[in-house]
């Protein structure tokens, strides 16, 4: 199903591409590289999902050549026809039941994408080459947020001493608004007790908020210089819900996230003050 970008008459749509996460580092860099080649013909946008299913978001807009969505479908169809993946996650009882879609198959349409200000929109294909790398092939949830811990208190050292503690209390709020929490704060405490009880996850942080500039990674260095613009405008709470959602974390491992940095800020506040 193709539709119309109301603003320049272009056609624009969806493709969600129910792809098992083991495979999903080779895919997204083939599309990548895919739509790179031809970003002077349209402007897209990717995203990770687990909603009825690991997938894989691609919204196409700002076309010049309606050929384009017809294109990308077909080069993704016939990857996908090539690579099937095998599901590596058995579904938890009664999920199948819930609309899930069947494993290496395409889907048009059927999902809202988030709306974001242009300037996010500029740095979200940035942001989600950065963690492809960080990741290096690991899009397990625990993998994903191990490294938002890693990301988010590097970003953290981008604000101001004075805010840091209304930046770390306001990403609750931020989670919140835009994911319903139903009656999960349990459940999440019940992975805080498992995390704590077998590893040193507020130290480990802390090791993460004492690391010299000079021994991140380049494309993260970079990285964090570009992003401070969005975050000076936005501030810190939105810019670390904006990536949960660009990596598709649900409501339960956002709130893990910003559960334990606070407690990792509790922790150390007077040290890092």
């Amino acid at each position: 199903m193709v539709g119309t970008d109301t603003q320049s008459g272009s056609e624009t749509g969806i493709i969600s591409v129910f792809y098992d996460r083991s495979g999903w580092d080779v895919l997204l860099r083939d599309i990548l590289k895919w739509c790179e080649e031809r970003n002077h013909l349209f402007s897209c946008d990717l995203s990770l999902s687990e909603d009825r299913g690991d997938h894989i978001r691609l919204w196409i807009y700002k076309q010049e050549e309606s050929s384009v969505y017809r294109e990308i479908h077909s080069y993704v169809k016939s990857y996908i026809e090539a690579n099937p993946s095998t599901r590596s996650r058995v579904l938890p009882y009664g999920k199948a039941l819930w609309c899930y879609y069947p494993n290496n198959e395409l889907v048009f349409d059927r999902f809202k994408i988030n709306s974001y200000p242009e300037e996010i929109l500029s740095v979200r294909r940035e942001t989600l080459k950065l963690y492809m790398d960080l990741l290096e092939g690991d899009y397990s949830v625990d993998g994903i947020v191990a490294v938002c811990l890693y990301v988010f208190i590097k970003l953290l050292k981008l604000v101001e001493k004075d805010q840091i503690e209304r930046a770390v209390t306001g990403i609750i709020d931020e989670i919140s608004e835009n994911i319903n929490m139903y009656n999960s704060t349990v459940t999440v405490q019940e992975l805080i007790d498992g995390l704590l009880e077998s590893n040193d996850v507020l130290g480990e942080m802390y090791t993460y908020w004492e690391e010299d500039m000079e021994w991140m990674p380049t494309n993260m260095q970079e990285w964090l210089e570009r992003i401070k613009g969005c975050m000076d405008r936005y501030g810190y709470p939105y810019t670390c819900a904006t990536i949960c959602d660009l990596l598709g974390l649900g409501k339960l491992h956002s709130m893990l996230i910003q559960m334990l940095i606070q407690m990792w800020y509790d922790k150390y506040r007077m040290i890092i003050k």
